[in-house]
């Protein structure tokens, strides 16, 4: 998980702009896509999506995943 701003922030306008440019050339439907690595949120601060201080799904807070995925992830904290 990425917010746009920390991407620039990490790599610099011109560097997220060679990096993000091709993605809106060839757009495809999810359901074609080979593996979904990652996702980035954009207008996070209008949309207040609650995005969790560590990128690693398992520091998920317990109260926002369900049992199947607290008993997993409890393994590999």
């Amino acid at each position: 998980m990425e917010k746009i701003e920390d991407l620039i922030e990490r790599l610099g306008d011109d560097e997220a702009g060679r990096f993000l440019a091709p993605l809106w050339e060839r757009p495809i439907l999810k359901r074609d896509a080979m593996g979904i690595h990652g996702t980035l949120f954009f207008d996070n601060e209008r949309t207040q999506r609650i995005i969790p201080p560590s990128k690693r799904e398992i520091d998920w807070e317990d109260s926002s995943i369900n049992q199947a995925q607290r008993n997993l992830f409890s393994r590999y904290r």
